[in-house]
């Protein structure tokens, strides 16, 4: 945070979240939210089957974090319906916080994130983690209209991807490269941000 990162999210990808047990993943966000102190937004990791996410939407509501990321369903038969009623039932049970949604599955589409942002006025960001810039490119394009486009779309493939989502709208991207060295992550968002498409290009190759 010294170094100028704006937000973390515990219970993650970065910190593993599938692979840790409760009492790990509330330590992990009592940790982060008691080693923050306001000098970032926090933003917890939710996620498993709709009650346990709910119940893990209130506690970090409880202790402390401003807003929450909810990991997409893991399930083999996901519709677009069944996501939208997902995060919509989480939403609603947290309206003071933001929300973010993981989206990793290619078919989940604009119809699906737009009908979200409609119904949930705490929706507030969309973390896309389909490596296609194509398919990003167009999702972002068919929801910029009416409840959808205040909706910041993050590029949810961390710096690898980061300079070709950008171009197609993308106004951040997720880094665990900035756990160890936020120096080069920020620099790598500062030239992006400003259009400097040949440094950022050369911090990209490094």
């Amino acid at each position: 945070m010294t170094a100028g990162i704006a937000a973390v999210t515990p219970n993650g990808n970065t910190s593993e979240f599938y692979s840790l047990n409760p009492d790990e993943l509330n330590t992990a966000l009592a940790v982060t939210v008691e080693t923050v102190q306001g000098r970032a937004l926090v933003i917890a990791g939710v996620g498993h089957e709709l009650d346990r996410a709910i119940r893990m939407a209130k506690a970090a509501e409880a202790a402390g974090a401003e807003a929450i990321m909810v990991h997409q369903p893991v399930h083999p038969y996901m519709t677009e319906d069944g996501w939208v009623e997902y995060h919509r039932a989480i939403a609603d049970a947290v309206p003071s916080l933001g929300v973010v949604c993981y989206l990793r599955s290619p078919h989940i589409g604009a119809s699906a994130v737009h009908k979200l942002a409609v119904e949930c006025p705490n929706l507030t960001g969309v973390k896309y983690a389909v490596p296609d810039a194509i398919a990003f490119a167009d999702i972002v394009a068919q929801t910029a209209f009416g409840g959808a486009k205040r909706l910041v779309w993050v590029c949810g493939l961390a710096e690898s991807w980061a300079p070709f989502f950008w171009v197609a709208g993308a106004e951040g991207f997720t880094t665990g490269l900035g756990n160890v060295a936020p120096e080069l992550s920020l620099q790598l968002f500062d030239h992006l941000d400003a259009a400097n498409r040949g440094p950022a290009m050369q911090l990209w190759r490094s």
